[in-house]
């Protein structure tokens, strides 16, 4: 058995993105040590990569000491790429999105970025299984935007396995208890903030995130990962079409075409 950990983050201009690692059970149980051990000797509760960015919550005490962030960080990095077998990551804007949603039956399948990032991230984890002849369950974060929808876009044929939901931190319940934590997630937060991150620089330089350019410097915590980077895929409107034409959706009629369009008028 393998499992998938996904977080998401949203990036500038309405960019959904997904991403997430994939390793074996026996891998995972032995990053989960390393990871609250780790967590412990910096005496931080959980490692959440935008309050650490922003130098709040448990981070605070950090703000002026830029070496113990650096150190910390590559910590962090060393543990993640000490015990996953690969990376993946996903973005769909919602621009693009909405325009194929009004030639395509998107919607009724797929009901927004999220869903469409959330498939394409397990059907990449039941591939990467699949190779090594394993099955996986894939999970997500559970605050996820659109859990309704990524577990409907898992049931669309061909079938994929079913997403689960999960927090990444220990949380209070007030009929369950507490909800313990996936600290596996947290691996995954730091990729999705990252890539989002990158995405915004992109968007700034060259106005799209598909394509590198010269110009365009990686960032450094992507860097680290060297020959083992997360494989990307990054949605425009060709692609999510291709996407449609893969699953069977059918293009919408004349008919709705006119009123959608007229509703979009009207608005």
């Amino acid at each position: 058995m393998m499992t998938a950990y996904f977080d998401e983050s949203y990036a500038a201009k309405g960019y959904m993105v997904i991403c997430g690692w994939i390793a074996s059970v026996e891998e995972w149980e032995r990053f989960e040590i390393d990871w609250k051990l780790f967590l412990a000797s910096y005496k931080v509760p959980y490692f959440h990569m935008k309050e650490f960015a922003q130098s709040v919550g448990p981070y605070k005490k950090w703000k002026d000491a830029p070496y113990f962030r650096a150190r910390f960080i590559h910590e962090a990095h060393g543990i993640i790429q000490q015990h996953v077998r690969h990376g993946f990551a996903c973005s769909v804007d919602d621009e693009n999105w909405q325009g194929t949603n009004h030639i395509y039956n998107l919607s009724e399948n797929f009901p927004s970025p999220y869903a469409v990032a959330g498939r394409a991230s397990i059907d990449w984890a039941e591939k990467v299984a699949e190779k090594s002849q394993q099955q996986v369950e894939c999970i997500f974060d559970d605050g996820g935007p659109d859990k309704s929808g990524l577990l409907l876009a898992a049931d669309v044929a061909p079938k994929a396995v079913s997403p689960i939901f999960k927090p990444s931190r220990d949380v209070p319940d007030r009929k369950l208890g507490t909800r313990r934590g996936m600290v596996q997630i947290q691996a995954a937060d730091f990729l999705a903030y990252e890539i989002s991150k990158y995405i915004k620089e992109m968007l700034n330089i060259v106005g799209t995130p598909r394509v590198v350019t010269r110009a365009v410097r990686v960032r450094e915590s992507l860097r680290m990962f060297g020959a083992n980077p997360p494989r990307t895929l990054f949605f425009d409107q060709k692609k999510l079409t291709a996407f449609c034409l893969h699953f069977g959706i059918g293009r919408r009629t004349l008919l709705a075409d006119a009123t959608n369009a007229k509703d979009q008028a009207s608005r």
